[in-house]
């Protein structure tokens, strides 16, 4: 019987050292995980919020505005005014904008989108009021020292029932102020002076 002691201990003294070892060993590594779908990936890179979204974001707060609108490029401007409120709305991707005022003595109000879109590498600009039944759509393209960004798109002509080429530049004259000039093309393909919008950030 001691005899069988013995042996069984000097068994565990034997398999000691391996059971020590075994437990010392670190846990085995997770597997790494599979890589991304590339597009998958790439729409999420294109789907961030940048340095262009901040831009845009200067819109945010309270503002009123005065226009200069001209229905005959030859004639005089009409002069109107208004207020204008814009939110950040997505995290930061997009700024909506509501315009509100009189036109020919009846309540206006439009909506305004603004937005840069990564993928295409352009600013983009959507726009309707209660004047009309369409939405227009805009891209823009910032000057070289950033402080302008021109937009290019085009509308339905109400008279000749055909598209007409328009483009507006947006000028930051401060971090509380900015016009908007707007141009529409003349029968003769010419562009000519639309409206001016002059807005400042409400204290």
């Amino acid at each position: 019987m001691k005899r069988l002691s013995l042996l069984a201990l000097a068994v565990l003294l034997a398999a000691a050292p391996a059971a020590i070892a075994f437990a010392a060993d670190p846990p085995a590594a997770k597997p790494a995980a599979p890589a991304m779908d590339p597009a998958m990936e790439a729409m999420m890179k294109a789907g961030q919020p940048g340095e262009q979204h901040k831009v845009i974001g200067k819109y945010v707060g309270d503002w009123t505005y005065s226009i200069k609108m001209w229905m005959d490029p030859n004639g005089a401007p009409m002069d109107l005014s208004g207020t204008m409120h814009a939110e950040s709305v997505f995290g930061g991707r997009y700024v909506a904008s509501t315009w509100k005022g009189e036109f020919m003595g009846a309540p206006f109000e439009g909506h305004g989108t603004d937005g840069y879109d990564n993928a295409a590498g352009h600013f983009v600009n959507t726009w309707m009021d209660n004047q009309s039944t369409g939405i227009m759509y805009t891209t823009g393209t910032p000057s070289a020292d950033g402080k302008s960004v021109t937009y290019e798109g085009d509308m339905m002509d109400p008279m000749t029932q055909k598209k007409t080429a328009i483009k507006s530049t947006i000028t930051w004259l401060s971090d509380d102020s900015f016009k908007n000039e707007s141009f529409y093309t003349d029968p003769s393909g010419k562009f000519v002076p639309s409206m001016v919008i002059v807005a400042t950030r409400k204290k």
